[in-house]
């Protein structure tokens, strides 16, 4: 499965598939929430980084989040927002 993107009344999402760490966006930004879609083993971290799963943590989830969880995250980026989604499972997380 491919990661793809879309835009819904005007907030962007990304699709994030499990062992498929991927910039939610490059340069400044909000990062509101994420969707859990399918059952994640690990958790799910996001770092302040436009390329890379380095720099300042910005969140951590639980482990094993089930599907149809809404994790209401609400962190600023300044650099870009990585996520390192765990080792199955897929999520979507929503930013500006």
């Amino acid at each position: 499965m491919a990661r793809g993107t879309n835009t819904i009344r005007g907030t962007n999402t990304t699709i994030f598939v499990a062992n498929t760490p991927a910039a939610v966006k490059v340069g400044s930004g909000f990062l509101h929430r994420i969707i859990i879609t399918a059952t994640l083993t690990g958790s799910i971290t996001v770092n302040d980084n436009a390329a890379a799963a380095a720099g300042p943590v910005l969140f951590t989830s639980a482990a094993a989040p089930a599907v149809g969880t809404v994790i209401e995250v609400n962190v600023p980026f300044t650099l870009g927002a990585w996520l390192v989604p765990g080792t199955a499972g897929t999520c979507v997380a929503v930013y500006d």
